[in-house]
């Protein structure tokens, strides 16, 4: 019996023992419970209700329509087209993202690797919406809808894509898309507007004229299930469309220029000298905006911008050239006006002068004879503007480039355009610590040297001329319209400077210039029509001195990159003008050959189109 007593208390003391440790477990996991609720119903609580409401009810945006871009007379060269971009919203796919991908990208034809890169680098609000791939195919869709139930977090959606009819024709005006960076996103200009994914304009009128293209984009308030589908509509804030902004390009004038100039490299300037409206701008060789609407991959983008002759670079604005024989307007200008150049003097030109230790030659071997100023117009003699240079000297050329526009930028309403170079005294003691030389005189007098100039400077330059010197700051947009025919903004007739000419002096180089085109020894030649004058200027300007290039005379057999640039600058009709032409051909030999049949179709094209007499 005091055996089972004692066996009876052990068990008695093992089962309080074992009865008080479940007791304070459950008691410790209760409590640890209580601590977990409140965390999550209390400390929490906010963050995950959010969550789950937007898991249930999310905010999409709704893109607003771009505004078109239209020429002067409204024929649309830019506006949109119905498409369809695959988006991912990350939170819904994240469980199923690695094997969405590889059908993905099967379907798309894209690494799994790039669609990675892709969606991981993308920022993104919480149930944000990534874009995928834009512009798909209709099998892609089709194909991709197809498989939604296996594809969860993937969303089709149906959205508008840049289009340029045109294609190339005005790349460099008109611009292109791309997709927002992360840089952009934090600029005062972009932040409000813009969320990551959007497209925005990065060249031309499309970057320039943004604010009003953007349009306001709208929103709905969309319920969705738990796989992100969307079940109802609940509310819809619409968007508003952007505006639509007018050029002063000429669409038919534009196709004339784009077309003389294929096959070729340089750049095409069209101005009205009454009000510096650009009529055309082209150049070459240029790009498709199509592309980056579709998105550029990363090696299409490195072709272009790594391509030798530089499409994405508008040589038109921004290319740095000797103006060549061009630039003997400003010599000749600049000799009247000091009254140190008469008219009727003459110079002995034999092919070559020689200043200081050097011989200075004329592009005609043999020399021009006895030659006053008209006929050194007419024929572009070198030797002549030597000496007009030498007699005006460094200061008064400069000064008077400067008033005709040249050496600075000209103010037009697209971006990248640069200022080109007037040399002075002072220009080059701070750039090179010496001073001006005459013998540097000389070759600026006949365009070459330091002086560069853009084809449009030039176009500037020779407008103003014809106008009687008032400088206009030539402007490529007109006007933007908002979506409901409202006014939105102007750009209005901009006179940047003057400059005035003496009678006598600008009687004597207009008439040297309409020799360029009239009288059969003139450079110009080939331009010369029936019932219109015609002024103008042919220029070859040396790209290497001429022992670098070799001394052979076959143009064929001269290398590419050592050929000469050709231009030629013209106005019409000389008495009234409202056309200036600036032709630039790089590597193109000479003007007269070169560049002045470009103008020359051009003129022709403009005349039909404005009625005036022609050839």
């Amino acid at each position: 019996m005091s055996t089972r007593f004692i066996t009876s208390g052990k068990e008695e003391r093992d089962i309080r023992r074992r009865l008080k440790i479940f007791v304070i477990a459950c008691s410790a996991l209760f409590a640890f419970m209580l601590v977990r609720l409140w965390t999550l119903q209390v400390f929490s609580g906010a963050k995950y209700r959010i969550q789950s409401e937007r898991n249930r009810i999310r905010l999409v945006e709704v893109k607003a329509l771009r505004g078109e871009i239209v020429d002067r007379a409204g024929r649309t060269l830019a506006e949109n087209r119905a498409a369809f971009d695959l988006l991912v919203v990350k939170e819904d796919a994240s469980k199923t993202l690695a094997r969405s991908l590889g059908s993905i990208s099967r379907i798309l034809g894209v690494p799994r690797e790039d669609l990675e890169s892709r969606i991981g680098s993308a920022p993104a609000a919480p149930f944000g919406e990534i874009p995928v791939a834009r512009d798909l195919s209709w099998e892609q869709v089709v194909t991709i809808e197809a498989k939604g139930a296996e594809l969860p977090g993937f969303l089709i959606r149906h959205v508008f894509v840049r289009q340029y009819p045109y294609s190339s024709l005005g790349a460099h005006v008109l611009g292109h898309l791309g997709e927002i960076t992360e840089q952009e996103v934090r600029q005062e200009r972009y932040k409000v507007k813009y969320r990551p994914g959007d497209l925005v304009g990065k060249l031309g009128v499309e970057r320039s004229q943004e604010e009003y293209l953007k349009g306001v984009d709208g929103g709905e308030l969309v319920e969705v299930d738990a796989y992100g589908s969307r079940q109802t509509v609940l509310d819809r804030i619409p968007s508003n469309p952007g505006a639509k902004v007018y050029l002063t390009l000429d669409l038919d004038l534009q196709k004339v220029a784009e077309a003389v100039m294929e096959g070729k490299d340089g750049a095409v300037v069209a101005m009205d000298p009454r009000n510096g409206e650009i009529l055309a701008l082209v150049s070459h060789p240029a790009f498709d905006p199509n592309a980056f609407s579709r998105g550029v991959g990363s090696e299409a983008w490195s072709l272009l911008v790594n391509a030798p002759a530089k499409p994405l670079q508008n040589r038109a604005i921004a290319g740095g050239y000797s103006p060549g024989s061009t630039f003997k307007l400003v010599t000749a200008l600049a000799a009247l006006e000091q009254g140190r150049l008469d008219p009727d003097h003459t110079v002995r030109c034999r092919g070559e002068y020689h200043f200081g230790d050097r011989a200075y030659r004329c592009w005609r071997e043999h020399g021009h004879g006895s030659v006053a100023l008209h006929r050194a117009i007419v024929e572009s003699c070198d030797i002549f503007f030597y000496l007009a240079g030498l007699t005006a000297g460094i200061d008064a050329i400069s000064d008077t480039a400067m008033k005709l526009g040249l050496g600075r930028k000209t103010g037009i309403n697209l971006l990248g355009e640069q200022p080109g170079l007037i040399p002075t005294r002072a220009w080059k003691q701070k750039v090179y610590k010496q001073k001006w030389m005459d013998g540097e005189t000389l070759s600026v007098s006949i365009g070459q040297s330091f002086v560069t100039v853009t084809p449009l400077q030039l176009a500037t330059a020779y407008s103003t001329f014809a106008n009687g010197g008032s400088v206009f700051r030539p402007r490529v947009v007109s006007r933007v319209i908002g979506p409901e025919g409202q006014f939105y903004q102007d750009y209005p007739v901009q006179k940047e400077g003057a400059i005035s000419f003496t009678p006598a002096a600008y009687k004597e180089v207009l008439e040297g210039l309409e020799g360029v085109v009239s009288e059969p020894t003139g450079t110009g030649w080939r331009v010369k029509m029936k019932d219109i004058t015609i002024a103008g200027k042919t220029g070859t300007a040396q790209v290497v001195k001429m022992k670098e290039r070799t001394e052979d005379k076959d143009f064929e057999k001269i290398p590419y990159e050592y050929r000469d640039h050709a231009w030629f600058v013209c106005f019409l009709p000389a008495e009234q003008p409202q056309l200036a032409i600036a032709v630039l051909v790089e590597h193109g030999g000479h003007g007269a050959s070169a560049a002045a049949p470009v103008a020359r179709a051009m003129i022709e094209r403009y005349l039909a189109i404005r009625n005036l007499p022609s050839l």
